[in-house]
């Protein structure tokens, strides 16, 4: 009995081992203009274990070890969903939680370089967006510029003064190695400036 203990013990521990060792591989590629449109694939162990997400029909494909399933789900959006979606339609966002968001740029510069250097992406992306408020298109583009320079592959914004509007495009690859994004969430969490970052997050989002 301990003998049997000790081995899934072992496999257990051999399991989270290759967990925080083996990277993940993100690959995403289509738009969004409205809706989303495009493909998601997540895969890990050299594509052994493959996940991926077709957003306009909205299916999905699971591989593991040459064996495929695939589903597809209702387009059910939730309560919240549907009434934040009903709120920024009839206010749109509000240039005091940009304000908010721009004086927390510095802090989010800090968590991103950090983030970043973990992931190593590549890619390009490319967009547009005009808010309801021209003022709060402003700041948002303002916000964009300041964290711009942390992409390492293209990603252009551009703004729209005269519409309300948010359209994006692009591909994108990531490598995330689980164990360095671990430690920085861990670091994040247990420092005073993480936590401060979040409660101030959480105020603007209140």
């Amino acid at each position: 009995m301990g003998t049997v203990i000790l081995v899934l013990v072992l496999v257990m521990l051999g399991l989270i081992i290759l967990v925080l060792l083996a990277p993940f591989h993100v690959f995403v590629e289509g738009e969004y203009a409205n809706a989303f449109s495009g493909a998601l694939s997540v895969s890990w162990l050299w594509r052994l274990v493959r996940f991926e997400s077709y957003f306009a029909e909205n299916r999905f494909v699971l591989h593991f070890l040459g064996i495929s399933f695939s589903w597809k789900a209702a387009k059910v959006p939730s309560k919240k969903a549907v009434k934040r979606k009903e709120m920024e339609q009839k206010s749109g966002p509000g240039i005091r939680g940009l304000l908010r968001l721009a004086a927390n740029t510095p802090e989010m510069i800090r968590i991103v370089k950090k983030i970043f250097g973990s992931l190593v992406p590549q890619g390009n992306l490319q967009g547009t967006v005009g808010l309801e408020d021209p003022a709060a298109t402003g700041v948002f583009i303002g916000i964009y510029h300041a964290l711009k320079g942390l992409f390492a592959f293209p990603f252009l914004i551009d703004p729209d003064f005269r519409e309300k509007q948010f359209s994006l495009s692009g591909c994108l690859k990531i490598r995330i190695l689980n164990i360095s994004l671990l430690a920085i969430v861990l670091s994040e969490l247990f420092s005073s400036k993480g936590r401060a970052f979040l409660r101030s997050l959480k105020q603007m989002r209140d």
